[in-house]
């Protein structure tokens, strides 16, 4: 088991045994007032014992659940500058709550950071055209390619190929199965096993140019729009109330579908002896 996963569940753990040893500690935190957004002083350990060791702390509710609450300490309390500076983020016991001091602010985060890409060095005949043959379309991804030239024995000039949609192609690795001759057999007398190649790999023309050492992303020229994927509509979910009719009977009987009814005691064509 990861040790990632082994905390988490050994935290889970704590929790639960702390919950079912104080189970009335969340109402009595409940009377106290505690919300989201409230500012708590609260021990950063589940065993109420080591409260003489100094754990305690103090900072924001930021969830409640139903035997634990998520806490955020930021450091509000020592600037203004460093009030969305979140030092620590503890989940805790209901009964690890000590106090309610009052209102509190929680930390605002910051929206995520969009990674730009940096365009491609400049070359003389630009990025109008892929690279690849006669290929006339535009180029997306630029490579930095280096060959193995034989003459001089090691690695040459480096130089920037321009590939479109179609020709950054990906490299496919082969499939191949184990079968099995029964024809044939080996000297210590087992069947002769051979591999059958499935899938055929598929390398990328972009390798026979060199190797790749680094990559740009060539931004679409200005005015124009990349065209969005359509994507179908998703399918109608099946309505709760509706109704199903039921199976139509497969013989004339009464009984039929009856549940304990033996077929030889049916009265239906299918089941009536033969003359």
């Amino acid at each position: 088991m990861p040790r990632q996963r082994a905390n988490a569940i050994l935290e889970k753990a704590k929790l639960e045994l702390a919950h079912k040893q104080d189970p009335a500690a969340r109402a009595e935190v409940k009377r106290l007032g505690i919300e989201v957004g409230k500012r708590v002083r609260y021990l950063a350990d589940a065993d109420p014992a080591l409260k003489f060791l100094g754990l305690e702390h103090t900072g924001v509710v930021s969830a409640l659940h139903h035997k634990s609450v998520e806490i955020v300490m930021t450091g509000d309390l020592l600037d203004k500058k460093w009030a969305d500076m979140i030092l620590r983020e503890d989940t805790i016991p209901y009964s690890g709550v000590l106090e309610v001091l009052g209102d509190g602010r929680l930390p605002v985060r910051p929206p995520p950071e969009t990674k730009k890409w940096p365009p491609p060095p400049p070359r003389k005949k630009g990025y109008e055209e892929c690279d690849i043959g006669d290929c006339t379309r535009r180029p997306i991804v630029a490579y930095l390619m280096r060959k193995y030239d034989d003459e001089i024995g090691q690695m040459g000039l480096p130089h920037i190929v321009a590939v479109c949609k179609d020709h950054d192609e990906k490299y496919v690795e082969a499939e191949c199965k184990i079968a099995h001759d029964h024809s044939k057999k080996t000297a210590s007398g087992l069947k002769g096993a051979f591999c059958v190649c499935t899938v055929s790999a598929h390398i990328p023309l972009l390798w026979q140019m060199g190797v790749d050492s680094d990559s740009w992303r060539i931004p679409p020229p200005a005015g124009e729009t990349v065209p969005l994927v359509h994507l179908p509509p998703p399918r109608p979910k099946k309505a709760d109330n509706q109704v199903i009719s039921p199976p139509r009977p497969r013989t004339d009987s009464p009984y039929e579908g009856v549940k304990g009814r033996h077929p030889r005691l049916c009265d239906c064509s299918r089941h009536m002896p033969v003359n």
